[in-house]
């Protein structure tokens, strides 16, 4: 499977509260809730985190659905994007849960690129510890032609 494939196979995700400061988006994957999360933390700077059936963290039991998974919160943060317009957007990747490399930050990276390119943002990525941050910036071109 292709990447630009992944974007073409998301799971069902909708909007479900949507706030001043916070937006979030729920769906199911794999029989399993996916909630995606968006916090303002700064004046249009936003964090983004999910959760599949309650947790973070994958622990080795959604094996083969990853890329439903992944493809389902970029849908999320397509339509965050459409509607609120972010300047900048960060997340995480963790890059070891319970010893085991996850290789997150690789698929992350993957997908962030096709999606940043798509929306009109540049991102970089840099390690901190056990952890890979991304963060979208909106190009300067897209932000000023908005």
């Amino acid at each position: 499977m292709q990447i630009r494939e992944l974007f073409d196979r998301p799971g069902e995700i909708s909007k479900t509260d949507d706030e001043e400061s916070s937006v979030r988006f729920d769906g199911f994957v794999g029989g399993d809730q996916l909630v995606v999360y968006f916090r303002e933390i700064d004046r249009s700077v936003w964090t983004v985190e999910f959760r599949v059936g309650g947790r973070q963290d994958r622990r080795g039991d959604k094996a083969g659905e990853e890329l439903q998974i992944f493809s389902t919160v970029i849908r999320a943060i397509q339509e965050f994007v459409q509607d609120r317009e972010p300047q900048e957007i960060m997340f995480t990747a963790a890059k070891q849960e319970f010893g085991m490399d996850t290789n997150r930050a690789q698929l992350y990276d993957r997908l962030v690129r096709r999606f940043a390119n798509s929306q009109g943002y540049t991102y970089t990525v840099s390690d901190r510890d056990d952890r890979s941050i991304f963060r979208l910036k909106r190009s300067q071109q897209s932000s000023g032609s908005e």
